[in-house]
């Protein structure tokens, strides 16, 4: 059961990506604090379903979620959008 859902385009910050995407579903775009962008898809009862490398970016602080889909099958969709980012 999701206590909360994060909206499509909603965007966060973490340390702990796992936890804050625990019970989500759909597909997120990750930025990591070495500057490493991938695509995170999450179905429910799995947490992080699995993870696709996307570009090297600039490093920050912490992890930026973005949500970019909000199901698993918008994934194509999903995936073009994170490309042009």
């Amino acid at each position: 059961m999701t206590i909360w859902e994060m909206n499509v385009g909603a965007k966060l910050q973490t340390s702990n990506p796992a936890l804050l995407l625990r019970d989500q579903e759909g597909i997120f775009r990750v930025s990591g604090p070495g500057g490493q962008v991938e695509l995170y898809e999450c179905v429910p009862n799995q947490s992080i379903g699995s993870i696709t490398f996307v570009e090297k970016g600039p490093t920050r602080g912490n992890y930026l979620i973005e949500k970019l889909a909000s199901r698993a099958s918008d994934r194509e969709p999903a995936r073009a959008r994170a490309a042009a980012a």
